[in-house]
């Protein structure tokens, strides 16, 4: 899970910043 949030850190980053 963790090599998940790797490959899409510009797509979780959108999570927690609108």
């Amino acid at each position: 899970m963790s090599s998940f949030t790797f490959k899409i850190p510009k797509y979780w980053k959108s999570l927690i910043s609108p």
